[in-house]
């Protein structure tokens, strides 16, 4: 097993990414704070909203199968009626200067144009799931009903999964040397948490043949 302690678990990827790893532990019961309405989406559990998510240790499980959400729980909300994927490319690094993750994982305004020329091309219509517009009760409704989601890699692009999104493809600012040359332990972690749930990784490069 993969894993890793942390102090915290401030992002809702972390707390998806921890409570899919006690899931599987057999754990049914949670005291600890995680992002609103999280809790709600998963099914089989009892939780206690305590502030407890500041002071503890955290066990990451990177070879995990992240959790299946509970369907019923989802939110309706005005969808298109055209096929369509959603997308996200908010990241917790776009507005971080000098650090080694903004340039691997904020992507270039040209970089995120070509892709999503690259979804339209195939007759996509494009929903934007980013910015907070939504409950994460309702962004779980507009996955499920998508063709699947695309974006950086980031919290979503974990959700989608537990969703049940036929498919997730995240893209990286860099290419995969620079990647690598960044974070050469990347895919001790992340990496295989992706791989392991069935995630399509794309590293930058403007000849990239995608495939659904």
């Amino acid at each position: 097993m993969i894993s890793e302690i942390r102090p915290g678990i401030h992002h809702l990827g972390d707390q998806i990414l921890w409570i899919s790893s006690e899931l599987a532990k057999g754990r049914k019961y949670f005291n600890v704070q995680l992002v609103e309405g999280l809790y709600d989406l998963i099914p089989d559990i009892t939780w206690f909203d305590e502030v407890t998510r500041y002071n503890s240790a955290f066990e990451l499980d990177f070879h995990c199968k992240l959790i299946r959400f509970d369907e019923s729980k989802y939110v309706s909300c005005q969808i298109p009626t055209r096929p369509y994927i959603t997308i996200q490319f908010d990241s917790s690094k776009d507005n971080v200067n000098d650090c080694p993750e903004k340039k691997v994982y904020s992507l270039d305004e040209d970089w995120k144009k070509w892709i999503i020329n690259r979804y339209t091309n195939m007759g996509f219509d494009i929903v934007d799931v980013g910015g907070m517009r939504w409950s994460l009760a309702e962004v779980a409704y507009i996955m499920k009903h998508s063709q699947g989601h695309v974006g950086a890699v980031s919290a979503f692009c974990l959700f989608s999964v537990c969703v049940g999104t036929k498919f997730t493809h995240v893209y990286f600012n860099a290419n995969m040397k620079e990647t690598m040359e960044l974070f050469p332990n990347y895919y001790m972690s992340y990496g295989i948490l992706l791989d392991n749930n069935s995630i399509r990784s794309h590293f930058r490069d403007p000849n990239l043949n995608i495939e659904l």
